[in-house]
């Protein structure tokens, strides 16, 4: 891992908690595993179905953050997945950190959960890691993990660290991240890093609502250039998972303008 201006006493912490994956730490790696032999095999052809999601690829190619927001099941998170790792294959970037808040639930808590830090942060990562899987397979995906060419950054880490050019950072599930620690991400990217904000501003799972920063974000910053940042909303017209999810929506929206008490939105 590259990240610049941390204390020398901070780097074992980061090193300790970032090594999620256990399967990653004890897959028995050749040697002869490198950056320039894992891109060799990273052969799938990148591929957008809707509008929406050829203009997040071009984005992330143009723009230094995109952010990019709108209903479950349009295929957000996967379509920025596939950037990063066409853009690593490539050798435009080195590094892919992958930031997701770790807020649980309503009514759910983490601290059962068996296991330190690291094992308790891991599952928080799996909407990246089933796309990355699927994409180039588990035993690509644990080669890139071995070369740390893939990282979960917990954000309570980021304070005081500058994020390094040729990486590409995606931020998934940005309506459960405090307006606080948005602030905080976005001013770590250093010139030629790209950061991707991913989110659904309907599923706040936050206690406090207003606290929420993709919604925060989105109306107070639009006024920046297109090339600074991109903003690219994903609709109906986008729904890849199941079109009854549109149904479904209209109707959640519905019964919360009714009634927005039962969706806890303060």
């Amino acid at each position: 891992m590259i990240l610049r201006n941390m204390r020398n006493e901070d780097i074992s912490k980061v090193e300790e908690y970032l090594k999620y994956n256990i399967n990653a730490n004890t897959y028995n790696m050749n040697q002869t595993v490198t950056h320039d032999s894992v891109r060799k095999e990273i052969s799938f052809k990148l591929s957008t179905k809707t509008a929406n999601q050829k203009k997040l690829v071009n984005s992330l190619n143009e723009s230094q953050i995109t952010v990019c927001y709108g209903m479950a099941g349009t295929g957000k998170t996967y379509t920025a997945v596939q950037k990063a790792l066409q853009l690593y294959r490539d050798g435009v970037i080195n590094k892919i950190y992958l930031i997701k808040s770790v807020t649980t639930l309503q009514g759910e808590e983490i601290g059962f959960m068996k296991g330190d830090l690291k094992e308790k942060i891991r599952p928080f990562a799996y909407s990246f890691m089933h796309a990355f899987k699927k994409i180039v397979g588990d035993s690509t995906l644990r080669k890139l993990e071995h070369l740390d060419a893939i990282e979960f950054i917990p954000i309570a880490f980021l304070r005081g660290v500058s994020i390094e050019p040729k990486s590409i950072v995606l931020v998934d599930e940005a309506q459960n991240i405090s307006i606080s620690s948005m602030r905080t991400i976005v001013t770590r990217i250093e010139e030629g890093c790209r950061l991707a904000i991913l989110g659904d501003t309907r599923q706040v799972d936050m206690k406090k609502g207003s606290q929420s920063s993709l919604k925060y974000f989105i109306d107070n910053f639009k006024d920046f250039d297109k090339n600074d940042i991109e903003f690219i909303e994903f609709t109906a017209k986008d729904q890849m998972r199941n079109k009854l999810i549109v149904k479904l929506e209209a109707r959640f929206e519905k019964l919360e303008q009714d009634d927005p008490n039962v969706f806890n939105k303060k």
